[in-house]
């Protein structure tokens, strides 16, 4: 089942997983970017995964079991990380305007 037609997601915020579903949806979509591009937005969810698999580092100080998030890292670039996300948030955007055109087109 892909990501867009799940009523409730079971992995609630892990990355991997949820790339991995989002893909799957995003490569049926007869509107879909380069592979160039989605090799690019896959790396990108995978470093962010490596940091912080569960989302859970950026918003919290200590995870489930009290050990701190983000153990070990000093500082974070925050101008490159905002072009990290904009480089990931252009595809992600326009293939949920190709993927919802598809949909519409059924």
């Amino acid at each position: 089942m892909a990501l867009i037609d799940c009523p409730l997601i079971d992995n609630k915020h892990n990355l991997k997983k949820l790339w991995e579903d989002a893909k799957l949806t995003m490569e049926s979509s007869s509107q879909w970017f380069d592979d160039q591009e989605l090799e690019a937005v896959e790396e990108n969810i995978h470093e962010f995964f490596k940091i912080d698999p569960f989302s859970d580092a950026w918003r919290y100080a200590t995870n489930t079991k009290g050990e701190p998030t983000l153990e070990g890292i000093q500082t974070v670039d925050l101008k490159h990380l905002k072009q990290v996300i904009d480089s990931i948030s252009t595809p992600l955007e326009g293939s949920y305007t190709a993927i919802f055109e598809d949909r519409q087109g059924e």
